[in-house]
């Protein structure tokens, strides 16, 4: 009763008390266990649940009629744990061990839908074989809703996407849109996803007008990305031929996000490599994080579901900024007692966590017993992307003032102080050079140093030469760094880059001499180069979507030549997918950036990466 009334802690109570009974059969002990393993996993406390139901499964007669609805209850929660922690082997087995404790067919075919839906991306060629058996049945049965027969022909249809049976996946799709109506203005999940693997499937036959109409039936193309432009916690799995991820592989994942900026739930709808990738990029897409204000931009029918392409990055670590040659000192100073472990959560999912404690602080001075711990927790917190960026510059302050009152070396101060994030360059350049000013750091080589490293690669170059050419020649002329020192062959690189864009060839080729390195280490010590124009044209907005009134978004990675053109375009994120991705790697291949002296002429800069929007008038 008090399960089916939703009072989960009253039944696992009940539960607990009945096991104290010491009950002599072992199936009656197995079912106890399963339901209260239901109990548990309504709780969350899923580990346990898990455990009662294996524990029951293992024992439990499973050929007593009585039993099948508790075990069908076991596999059917074991399936959905599998299937949350991204084991899809796991959770397509429990997914049909399940259907076998069900005769009624509308239940059966639901279940089985299920585990169409995860066996696809672990062993097709079986998805496949199953899918087929379960939509003759479904078709065949005049008992099953029309919604349920869509599903079904809808997982055969992806099935086939999957196996790059394209055409056959596309008829098998049109059967589930026309089961679910037909095109019409109709927008549930069920028309939402099957007019999606419609477009998706006409997308990879290369017919671009087919795609266009079933997305104008979707609601999507409606959605600029306005978030995703913002998001700072939005990362892709490495391309790693090690690993069979190449930078051509493709995943389209659809997903849901909720209003606290975590991601709901995240699976995979198609990949060329279904069985080696998908569920990596699922996975990747799980821990995305947006903040509040971020996800109040979004609307809710996008929140509720969103499909994007996918592909692996290239982009390396960033390149060393100049104040990372601090970093060593603040964990030096923090101590390794004071530094948590870096958290497994998404940035918005450690967010939550942290509420509590920042409620817990009230007027006092946090961890007041503990003065560099204080330090470090709103130093952590100012670097969560899960807040705005008001309230982690109110943080970063917060760190900056306990870092003064506990007295921390004034490379800690510098640090922290060279963190502040600012809406434009001038702000940042104001603060830079007031850093530069104060006498504490007047005083160290090595905060000077960076201080006009920094200040150099926030000015605009060309319209300021003759005073950034002064910051760099400092640095290089500082007699208390070491002539080899890194900061000073960063100053002589840049002064190199510099040079070559004032046309000064052998003012360049001296300076970059001057620095010892070789041709193919430069780049990881200079500034990226600017951006001088974007190759955007209304014209490669492709005509059939800007008539549908179709928007978008994609995110594109590139290299930078030494003259400042583009190379090696891609697109590693696309909304919709599909829909944008050829006419970005147009936009993107004609911009152009500011030189970079390079002794062979090579790369100027590797895995750049920019936003592209499309949108309407």
């Amino acid at each position: 009763m008090a399960l089916a009334e939703q009072r989960f802690d009253d039944a696992l109570a009940s539960f607990e008390e009945l096991e104290k009974k010491s009950l002599s059969d072992i199936n009656v002990q197995s079912s106890i266990l399963i339901r209260k393993g239901e109990a548990l996993a309504q709780l969350g406390r899923n580990l346990e649940a898990q455990k009662n139901f294996i524990t029951a499964l293992d024992q439990i007669d499973q050929t007593l009629p009585n039993y099948a609805a508790d075990i069908l209850i076991a596999n059917k929660f074991l399936a959905s744990m599998a299937y949350n922690r991204y084991d899809y082997a796991a959770a397509g087995e429990y997914y049909l061990q399940a259907a076998e404790f069900d005769d009624r067919p509308a239940v059966k075919i639901n279940i089985m839908v299920g585990a169409i839906a995860v066996l696809m991306f672990t062993d097709t060629n079986r998805a496949l074989e199953i899918a087929k058996q379960v939509d003759e049945v479904a078709q065949s049965d005049k008992s099953i809703d029309k919604d349920l027969r869509a599903q079904s022909a809808m997982m055969l249809g992806r099935t086939h996407l999957n196996m790059q049976q394209f055409a056959e996946a596309r008829r098998q799709l049109g059967k589930a849109v026309s089961l679910l109506g037909g095109l019409t203005q109709s927008v549930y999940i069920n028309d939402i996803q099957a007019r999606s693997d419609h477009a998706t499937a006409s997308a990879l036959l290369d017919d671009p007008d087919r795609m266009r109409q079933y997305l104008s039936y979707t609601g999507a193309g409606r959605f600029e990305g306005s978030a995703f432009l913002k998001a700072s916690d939005v990362s892709l799995p490495a391309c790693d031929p090690a690993k069979d991820i190449f930078s051509d592989d493709v995943v389209v994942v659809e997903f849901g996000i909720s209003s606290n900026g975590t991601v709901t739930y995240s699976r995979p709808i198609y990949s060329n490599k279904p069985q080696k990738i998908a569920v990596l990029f699922a996975q990747a897409v799980k821990n995305w994080s947006w903040t509040a204000d971020e996800v109040a931009t979004i609307d809710p029918f996008y929140r509720a579901l969103t499909r994007l392409e996918l592909r692996c990055t290239q982009e390396t670590p960033p390149q060393p900024s100049p104040r990372s040659f601090l970093s060593e000192n603040i964990v030096e100073w923090l101590g390794k007692e004071n530094v948590e472990p870096q958290n497994e959560l998404s940035d918005a999912a450690f967010a939550l966590k942290l509420t509590d404690q920042l409620a817990s602080f009230g007027d006092d001075k946090p961890y007041a017993k503990q003065p560099k711990k204080g330090v470090f927790t709103w130093y952590a917190l100012s670097r969560n992307a899960a807040f705005t960026y008001n309230k982690q510059a109110e943080f970063l302050d917060l760190a900056i003032d306990r870092a003064r009152e506990v007295s921390a070396p004034v490379e800690v101060l510098a640090f922290l102080q060279l963190l502040k994030p600012f809406d434009d360059r001038d702000s940042s350049l104001e603060h830079l050079k007031r850093l530069k000013a104060q006498p504490e750091f007047q005083g160290n080589a090595t905060i000077r140093a960076i201080l006009n490293l920094t200040i150099n690669d926030s000015e605009k170059r060309g319209k300021n030469s003759e005073y950034v050419i002064g910051l760099l020649q400092e640095v290089i002329d500082d007699p208390e760094l070491q002539e080899k020192h890194p900061l000073k062959i960063g100053a002589q690189v840049r002064l190199a880059s510099l040079f070559q864009q004032l046309g000064a060839e052998d003012s360049a080729r001296t300076a970059f001499q001057a620095t010892g390195l070789s041709a193919g280490q430069c780049a990881a010590v200079d500034a990226r180069p600017k951006l001088l124009s974007t190759g955007y044209l209304s014209s490669l907005y492709p005509s059939n979507m800007l008539h549908m009134g179709i928007t978008g978004f994609t995110k594109a990675e590139y290299d930078i030549t030494a003259d400042g053109t583009v190379v090696n375009e891609r697109i590693v994120m696309a909304y919709p997918p599909f829909g944008f991705t050829k006419a970005s790697e147009k936009i993107i291949a004609k911009g152009s950036y500011e030189k970079s002296y390079r002794p062979d002429g090579g790369l100027g800069c590797s895995t750049a990466t920019n936003f592209i929007q499309f949108k309407t008038p």
